[in-house]
């Protein structure tokens, strides 16, 4: 059985794992925060997931043959940097696949100051953008 490790992706929304290809791998999906993994098994109830609430880096796996593919949709950032790269090498099948993306915002000139307007409560969580940072602007 191939097996599919998803690392926190938020909401646990549907069309990350297609009913389709969860069919006959294991699938494990991690969210540390309780509200969200509740959310997670309420969108993804048709599927056979396991929505694990503990962060990927504290999870200790059982014994088995590890995973064909470690993923993290827009969340490898969010892991450790410390943990992340030794915990999916270590529980990965030989040739097996760590897959990870991001995003990144960019601003048009002409753009919805929306996300400008909202950097003060980022600032406030602890998330803000270093004084210093430049907005991002669309290639040309």
């Amino acid at each position: 059985m191939a097996a599919l490790l998803q690392c926190m992706q938020p909401l646990g929304h549907p069309e990350d794992i297609k009913d389709d290809e969860a069919v006959g791998h294991e699938v494990i999906i991690f969210d540390n925060i309780a509200l969200l993994a509740a959310v997670a098994r309420q969108n993804m109830a048709a599927m056979t997931v396991n929505i694990i609430e503990q962060r990927f880096e504290d999870w200790q796996p059982g014994t088995g043959n590890g995973f064909d593919v470690v993923f993290a949709a827009i969340a490898w950032h969010w892991i450790d940097p410390d943990v992340r790269y030794r915990k999916a090498w270590e529980i990965l099948r030989p040739g097996g696949y760590l897959a990870f993306w991001t995003v990144a915002h960019v601003f048009p000139n002409d753009a919805d100051p929306f996300f400008r307007e909202v950097q003060p409560v980022y600032e406030a969580l602890g998330e803000g953008r270093p004084q210093d940072a430049q907005q991002p602007r669309p290639p040309r």
